[in-house]
């Protein structure tokens, strides 16, 4: 699909923190996680538009999407 990604698969049983993912995870609910790296400013004041990789997301959400996609139409999970 022509993504540009580089998918880092590390196993974590219970993934908590602040991100949205982590009430989920404690439920026992797999989750994905997708994310675009940090930067010196990320969650910090300095933390503006500009910082964003926009083409990172777009791969993202391609790739998210695709996932959504072959999880709807699987027959047995």
């Amino acid at each position: 699909y022509g993504l540009n990604l580089a998918p880092d698969y590390r196993p974590w049983d219970k993934p908590v923190g602040g991100s949205d993912n982590a009430s989920f995870a404690l439920l026992d609910i797999p989750v994905i996680w997708y994310h675009t790296d940090g930067h010196p400013d990320y969650h910090m004041p300095g933390d503006h538009v500009e910082k964003i990789n926009w083409n990172k997301i777009v791969d993202i959400t391609k790739a998210s999407f695709l996932n959504m996609w072959n999880l709807a139409n699987e027959k047995d999970y």
